[in-house]
């Protein structure tokens, strides 16, 4: 439902950008627009083999994934090893995300938080960037974004929702996709939401199972394949 939330406010053109620290994908599977979209540290959506640079999408990976032989993925090309294009730990963070960072932040009005610990940098420290009288929503199961000794002694503008005198920053406890649906329903958005998700679930059923029964048939003849050799 969250994913599909970041689309929808999208598609109502009120999305400047989603900037995401997940790795899954789920951000592509939910049709968020790619130029909308900054993946700090990368994402399964594509993947390269560390020998040619040959690019697989995530349709490729996904039938993989689906065949119950599989155990490295390798190079249709050159059978080299093929890697998410992740960011792994110690590598840099993508020069789109501090340019997008740079641009987007500035002018944001309205910055929603959604599922994070706001501990890792510098992501984290993104919710210093907007101007001081953006409102600043979080949603999340725990308090996130309030700063350690630190951040405290330095006077940065951690998230102040529970002190005395905040007059910007809300936090909903909850998952994201509550969240989300009260939030919809309260901008009278709950019923075109709804069915966006259902339509977009009901495609996600019949994608996966022509990939499922495409593996099974791939699998059917490898084994015969193997039986008759």
């Amino acid at each position: 439902m969250a994913h599909y939330f970041i689309r929808f406010v999208d598609e109502k053109g009120k999305l400047r950008r989603c900037f995401t620290q997940n790795i899954d994908s789920l951000e592509y599977v939910a049709n968020i627009d790619p130029e909308k979209l900054v993946t700090a540290h990368g994402s399964h959506h594509t993947s390269t083999c560390m020998n040619c640079r040959q690019v697989y999408d995530l349709d490729w990976i996904t039938e993989k994934l689906a065949h119950k032989d599989w155990k490295i993925l390798k190079c249709e090309t050159c059978g080299g090893v093929v890697k998410p294009n992740i960011v792994f730990f110690g590598e840099a963070l993508p020069a789109r995300f501090f340019n997008c960072c740079s641009s987007d932040l500035p002018v944001c009005d309205l910055l929603i938080i959604m599922g994070t610990s706001l501990v890792v940098h510098p992501f984290a420290s993104m919710i210093y960037e907007v101007a001081d009288d953006v409102p600043r929503l979080l949603i999340n199961m725990t308090d996130a974004g309030k700063g350690g000794l630190y951040e405290r002694a330095m006077g940065l503008p951690n998230l102040r929702y529970d002190e005395v005198g905040n007059y910007r920053d809300v936090f909903w406890r909850g998952s994201c996709d509550d969240g989300v649906a009260l939030l919809a329903d309260l901008m009278g958005w709950k019923h075109e939401l709804n069915k966006l998700v259902q339509n977009e679930w009901n495609k996600l059923d019949i994608k996966f199972a022509k990939l499922k029964k495409r593996a099974s048939d791939q699998s059917r003849t490898t084994d015969f394949d193997s039986k008759s050799s």
